[in-house]
């Protein structure tokens, strides 16, 4: 196979550093170079970074205080003052998020507190009226209200702030309506939130500019990994207590390898992200960890046994070092890094 044109490369951080190094580039002119190629911000990108992080902190701060008020005179409340307050700051919001437009920041960010406020306004409803309403309902619900705000936000946090109250929903609603096997819970979390990191991934991919954005599906893909993890160890203590037993437990460590793989392969040869695959990697070594744990309580709990747990540790901690700095070497030689 033959290397690439040098003029055809994308100027990638790594590239241009590597320059450098080789006395190609001096210092004044790799920070220029960076600049240019967008890996070190300017001043009207800082500008911009402040702006959207003041915005976003104090849309928290306020929702914080709205959710303390409530919360401290609850009692000293007329019913009509706490309906009125909280629908009051929804509309205000959504005003401000329709006269702000949806292609700004300012109005993108109204709209998630209005999201936001529907939640409020949820529990003070249940709150006053005594509706007995479980808590899987009240998100649900929630989720059900703002999900036309999500669709046409086109903003990463309130997607992603939807999803985390579907998962919710789903987590509340296994624990107090079904009650048992939470293989299966954990199991169709994972489908969840592998779907949602399936759809963020091609609507990059198609091109969508919100969805550029990778700190939402790295944060995915970590909660796809947590979610397999618990059925994987159900798994491995099935196979040491001979009680492998329903096809959730058989499907664990299917559904953990398939994953696994497929994501290696995507993310390796589809979109470079390196976090991703760092975090497959901590997942391989915790359920390696733990499999070791199971095997190594035949040595009765003396030293040797955590000795030889932490060697084993530090080799496949050195292991995945190596494999991720080779998948970015060849990322670097074929030009796609």
């Amino acid at each position: 196979m033959t290397s690439p044109e040098p003029l055809t490369l994308e100027a990638t951080s790594d590239r241009l550093r590597l320059l450098a190094r080789k006395g190609f580039l001096s210092e004044a002119g790799l920070s220029q170079a960076l600049k240019l190629a967008g890996y070190r911000p300017d001043i009207p990108a800082w500008e911009w970074f402040l702006n959207y992080a003041l915005l976003l902190l104090g849309t928290a701060f306020v929702l914080s205080g709205v959710f303390f008020f409530f919360a401290y005179n609850w009692n000293d409340l007329p019913r009509l003052a706490k309906f009125g307050a909280i629908e009051a700051a929804i509309v205000a919001a959504a005003a401000l998020a329709y006269y702000q437009g949806l292609q700004r920041l300012v109005g993108q960010v109204a709209l998630l507190a209005a999201a936001m406020l529907v939640g409020v306004l949820l529990a003070v409803y249940g709150q006053s009226y005594q509706t007995g309403a479980d808590a899987y309902q009240l998100f649900l619900t929630w989720a059900g209200l703002i999900f036309a705000w999500v669709v046409i936000s086109a903003f990463g946090p309130l997607w992603f702030s939807w999803l985390v109250l579907l998962n919710l929903s789903l987590i509340f609603y296994w624990d107090q309506v079904v009650g048992q096997d939470e293989i299966i819970m954990f199991e169709l979390l994972f489908l969840l939130d592998a779907v949602a990191l399936l759809a963020w991934e091609y609507g990059s991919g198609r091109g969508l500019a919100w969805l550029r954005s990778r700190w939402i599906p790295r944060l995915i893909a970590l909660a796809v990994f947590v979610a397999l993890l618990w059925p994987v160890f159900a798994f491995v203590d099935a196979i040491q207590n001979d009680e492998v037993e329903g096809v959730a437990l058989i499907l664990a460590p299917i559904l953990y390898v398939g994953f696994i793989g497929l994501a290696a392969w995507f993310y390796v040869t589809k979109i470079k992200d390196l976090l991703i695959l760092t975090l497959g990697a901590l997942s391989l070594i915790v359920v390696i960890t733990y499999v070791l744990v199971q095997v190594m309580d035949l040595f009765n709990g003396d030293a040797l046994e955590f000795l030889l747990l932490g060697i084993l540790v530090i080799i496949q901690a050195g292991v995945a070092a190596v494999g991720l700095r080779w998948v970015a070497n060849s990322w670097e030689r074929t030009g796609q890094a």
